[in-house]
């Protein structure tokens, strides 16, 4: 199952849900879908999706069995969960997925190389480039403060570094965090 967004809100009286952090590229979930609604995926209840509707800051969905606000308020803060086969996709119009790999990145700022794209992540909050550089991998979030532009012709991405991008970097390209 993948992470969808969060539980934020309730939306009207008859127990609709808003649900937050929801990623581009997720349009829609299917009618009649699965849904797993809690704290983790282990540890969510499944539920049938009646209704999705998507809008600019996320989605909003009802459930079936949720028939009231107070109902829906027992759902607050807690993720929802979809099974890969129901979701579906918009088409993203800069191609950001395995096609950018072996793409140059370089510093708009200084016009300066950074690396290679060596691979794609598809994160929950927004998806990442793993950027090989000299002192090793960089993880660049795809988001618009970051990428000012993906020139797929000359295969070159131009990224504006915010604070402590650079801060990410490791020279073994591992993260310091994981427990093994």
């Amino acid at each position: 199952m993948k992470y969808i967004g969060t539980i934020v809100n309730t939306k009207g009286t008859a127990g609709s849900i808003f649900v937050g952090e929801v990623p581009v590229a997720v349009e829609k979930i299917k009618p009649g879908a699965i849904i797993k609604i809690g704290y983790s995926e282990n540890f969510g209840k499944n539920f049938t999706l009646k209704h999705w509707k998507k809008n600019t800051k996320g989605a909003i969905l009802d459930i079936e069995g949720i028939t009231s606000k107070e109902l829906a308020l027992t759902l607050k803060e807690q993720g929802v969960f979809c099974s890969q086969e129901d979701i579906v996709k918009t088409e993203r119009k800069n191609n950001f997925d395995d096609e950018l790999l072996d793409f140059i990145v370089v510093n708009v700022d200084d016009e300066t190389e950074i690396g290679r794209v060596i691979d794609y992540w598809e994160m929950p909050a927004n998806d990442v480039i793993l950027v090989q550089t000299e002192k090793g991998k960089l993880p660049v979030p795809l988001i618009e403060d970051v990428i000012d532009f993906i020139d797929n012709d000359s295969q070159v991405i131009g990224i504006i570094p915010m604070d402590g991008l650079f801060d990410l970097l490791n020279a073994d390209g591992e993260r310091d965090d994981v427990v093994e």
